[in-house]
């Protein structure tokens, strides 16, 4: 049977983390205090906030930054949010209408780097 926790985030009991998901006291909390839905909705938030404020997460002010979005997340505070982020089931943007069923554009990735095998030119 999943572990539960009273989820600060839900407000309500819900199931757990099966472990911390960060380090130290910071995970340990998250794991007492956060559901599986709460976290996961965090991860797609600071996805949201890496990709669109091109976060670089190997600089300290980027993970201090995302540290204090995460707090807020979960404090239910006021975010940060992602400039021209549209919900799931559409909305409208400046005016125009934007179609919920139309496939959001792809990201790109290290993975989606291809580099030219050895001995080739890029000329």
């Amino acid at each position: 049977m999943p572990r539960t926790v009273h989820c600060v985030y839900l407000d309500r009991e819900a199931e757990g983390l099966d472990r911390p998901p960060l380090p130290g006291e910071k995970g340990q909390w998250i794991h007492d205090n956060v559901s599986r839905e709460a976290w996961q909705k965090w991860m797609a938030h600071q996805t949201r906030l890496i990709n669109e404020k091109q976060l670089v997460l190997r600089e300290l002010a980027a993970r201090t930054y995302l540290a204090d979005q995460m707090d807020k997340f979960f404090r239910g505070q006021e975010l940060d949010e992602v400039q021209g982020y549209v919900p799931e089931g559409g909305a409208s943007v400046a005016g125009l209408a934007v179609d919920a069923a139309a496939p959001a554009p792809k990201l790109h990735t290290a993975a989606a780097v291809q580099t030219p095998p050895e001995g080739s030119s890029s000329h």
